[in-house]
């Protein structure tokens, strides 16, 4: 019976370490910790995420499963013979004996040449998160030394996946309470833009018509504030919709310029828009939301008196729609966190309402139709901020090019 050639090496641990650290807080760090255990040996590996209140594991990753296990052992209750349900309830699990086991590891042995299983469990905080199971052709699959190793990888794993765990928790609570508060927003702020809309219209004084025009306006920016929040939400949920066709831009961009009239909130907008521009594809709805967002940050944080600039330039196989504008500017130690969420900077948290969600929204909405939107900023001058689009040239000759390569 063979051993594994070599024992893990400090080497072995640190590159796994890098490896799940580089990955991200998400349910793709289980394919991360599956790959990451077969590169130690394994020649198949299952994880499991612990349900403690059906007292179930749940399988969420898996690498190269005899199909024995695949069908039976995607749930295992918390009593079960498997090798990461008893790992879980006792820590760590060698299976060399296939008499003592025949259930998993004597009737796999001939198809898939599995001599040993070895399980783990996966604590963090001081609660069972998961548990490991994981197959290798020799016997004994680790010795003393390797075990030692496998504890510390273990413990590195469970962080990772109690990490991620915690983020989609987050993210599902977060989505929940955007969908309550945006509901729950929408019915009292349409009320008091139907009745604020009926009052103008009545033969009132001057002083009164421009109260009620003050209330109009923050009505208006309180249904951007919750239109922004719900498409937060819309972005991160995967349910976004798009629309997606072919758009003459030069016409789409002027199009929205007629409908916005020739100034964006009180400021001026000077367009340079060549007179023949290439074809893009993208949902006209989201690319109005976009470029109207643009518009709007660059009148609420620009300079009064100076106009906006809205340039479109071709480069390449791709469109370049900038929006300039001149004032304060960003911060250089902001602009890599412009687009977050809730990102406000501190030029811009000074008499001016908004929840930071503006410019998140656009990224994703631009990105989710193959574009993307980068931004350049000198403080006291101009800003500019680009939705960059491939052309309908470039998004029929990628499919062709990655098939040739």
């Amino acid at each position: 019976m063979r051993r594994r050639p070599t024992a893990i090496t400090a080497a072995e641990v640190a590159h796994v370490a890098v490896a799940v650290a580089e990955a991200p807080d998400d349910p793709s760090i289980y394919g991360v910790v599956a790959d990451s255990v077969c590169s130690l040996g394994a020649t198949a590996c299952a994880v499991y995420l612990a349900d403690r209140e059906r007292r179930e594991l749940l399988r969420v990753a898996a690498t190269g499963l005899p199909h024995s296990w695949d069908a039976a052992t995607e749930r295992v209750r918390f009593d079960s013979d498997f090798p990461a349900a008893r790992a879980a309830r006792t820590g760590i699990l060698q299976m060399d004996e296939r008499a003592a086991f025949p259930r998993w590891l004597g009737a796999s042995e001939g198809a898939y040449g599995i001599r040993s299983v070895v399980g783990h469990q996966l604590v963090a905080r001081g609660r069972l998160v998961g548990a490991l199971a994981w197959s290798v052709p020799i016997v004994p699959a680790f010795t003393g030394g390797d075990l030692a190793a496998i504890r510390s990888i273990a413990a590195i794993f469970a962080t990772a996946i109690d990490n991620a765990c915690t983020r989609t928790q987050l993210q599902q609570l977060r989505d929940e309470w955007t969908s309550v508060v945006t509901h729950e927003l929408r019915q009292p702020l349409t009320v008091i833009a139907t009745h604020t809309d009926l009052l103008r219209r009545l033969p009132l004084e001057a002083k009164v018509l421009s109260r009620l025009e003050h209330m109009r306006t923050s009505a208006r920016n309180l249904g951007r504030m919750i239109e922004d929040l719900s498409r937060s939400s819309t972005l991160d949920t995967a349910h976004l919709v798009l629309d997606v066709r072919t758009l003459d831009l030069g016409a789409f961009l002027r199009g929205i310029l007629e409908r916005g009239g020739a100034d964006r909130d009180g400021c001026e907008v000077r367009a340079s828009i060549p007179p023949f521009l290439p074809d893009v594809r993208g949902d006209p709805g989201r690319l109005e939301q976009i470029l109207g967002n643009l518009l709007s940050n660059a009148a609420k944080y620009g300079s009064r008196d100076a106009a906006i600039q809205l340039e479109a330039q071709v480069s390449d196989f791709e469109v370049r729609i900038s929006v300039r504008n001149r004032g304060p500017g960003i911060d250089p130690d902001e602009l890599p966190r412009v687009f977050d969420r809730f990102m406000r900077g501190r030029r811009a948290t000074v008499g001016i309402s908004g929840l930071g969600l503006g410019l998140f929204v656009a990224k994703g909405l631009a990105e989710a139709q193959g574009g993307r939107l980068e931004v350049e900023s000198t403080p006291g001058e101009t800003t500019t901020f680009s939705l960059v689009l491939p052309t309908v040239a470039e998004a029929q000759e990628l499919p062709r090019l990655v098939a040739e390569s």
